[in-house]
């Protein structure tokens, strides 16, 4: 006896059940699409690629102290719209605090640490230095931590949560040469990776590996014509070699002493200029002359775009 074939009206009205029943388990489970606890890249990516309705709000997905749109998740996942399958920027989403080996090796004497702690508002609690830790450097805070102990962790993260400085390499071509010889376009990759300019990042690498096949490449667009000038005339212009620097985007709470620190392991400093901030929400800029171009070259290297916090990033060029 032949077996019964279902209807196809039936049919279809079974696959709907079904999917509703398994839509609402997920539902159920993940408590309307969010959780608590991490996802595995499989149902993230599942669900941030979940079409939506017009007008609706984007799905976010929590993951440990991390929490991603839909639209950014998908960027992070495929990179810029180009073909390719791998995004050659990878954005940072969540650390561990253990990533960081807290307080096992950290140096708090350093000029460096010790400038950072002292940009701490004097007016932060506890509760406010925990909030920037976990919301802005996006690193949780494990329990029971003294007030002491949570503002060095801030200098700490705050530090090592930079971006990495280019270093010079020797026979270094393309990118890595030209970050170095040209801060500019350093500074200029920094504006684009804090703002999630995924696709202006890349453009900007292709360019100095390759002029010409990044021209032919992005040469239909008149927005990435006018990057790739840009680039161009960058590379075109020689960084000035003078043992004299610019600074600004010091906190107001800084004062001269602690600015001299900053700068006298570099070099010995020959003058030192300061002007204080205007206000409390100003920043503090002047003059440094060391008694070499290297010493200004080392100081540029290490301090230049550094954000300092509240929104505040060092700006230091040198100046005939």
């Amino acid at each position: 006896m032949a077996p019964t074939r279902m209807p196809p009206a039936l049919l279809g009205i079974a696959s709907v059940a079904v999917l509703s029943l398994l839509v609402s388990l997920s539902t159920s489970r993940h408590g309307g699409f969010h959780q608590s606890q991490p996802l595995s890249s499989t149902s993230i990516l599942s669900s941030s690629l979940m079409p939506r309705r017009a007008g609706a709000r984007p799905v976010t997905l929590r993951c440990g102290a991390a929490a991603l749109s839909s639209s950014r998740l998908r960027s992070t996942l495929m990179g810029p719209r180009t073909g390719r399958t791998e995004p050659l920027v990878k954005r940072r989403t969540s650390v561990r605090s253990d990533d960081f080996g807290m307080f096992d090796d950290f140096d708090r004497q350093s000029s460096e640490a010790q400038m950072m702690y002292k940009t701490l508002p004097d007016k932060w609690e506890d509760q406010d230095i925990i909030r920037d830790i976990e919301d802005r450097l996006r690193v949780p805070v494990p329990p029971g931590l003294s007030g002491e102990d949570l503002k060095w962790m801030w200098v700490q993260v705050s530090i090592m949560m930079r971006p990495e400085k280019p270093q010079k390499v020797e026979g270094a071509t393309g990118w890595e040469y030209w970050r170095y010889e040209r801060p500019r376009l350093n500074e200029l990759y920094n504006f684009y990776r804090e703002n999630f300019k995924t696709e202006r990042q890349n453009l900007l690498q292709e360019y100095c590996e390759d002029p010409p096949r990044a021209r032919e490449r992005y040469g239909d667009s008149a927005d990435y014509v006018e990057i790739m000038n840009m680039i161009q005339n960058i590379m075109n212009t020689p960084a000035k070699k003078t043992p004299k620097i610019r600074y600004a985007g010091f906190p107001s709470m800084l004062d001269e002493e602690t600015i001299r620190n900053t700068f006298t392991e570099f070099g010995e400093i020959v003058e030192l200029q300061m002007t204080p901030a205007a206000d409390e929400m100003g920043d503090v800029s002047g003059t440094v002359e060391f008694d070499s171009t290297e010493a200004a070259q080392k100081a540029i290297a290490q301090w230049n775009g550094v954000d300092m916090g509240m929104g505040m990033h060092l700006k230091i060029e040198m100046i005939d």
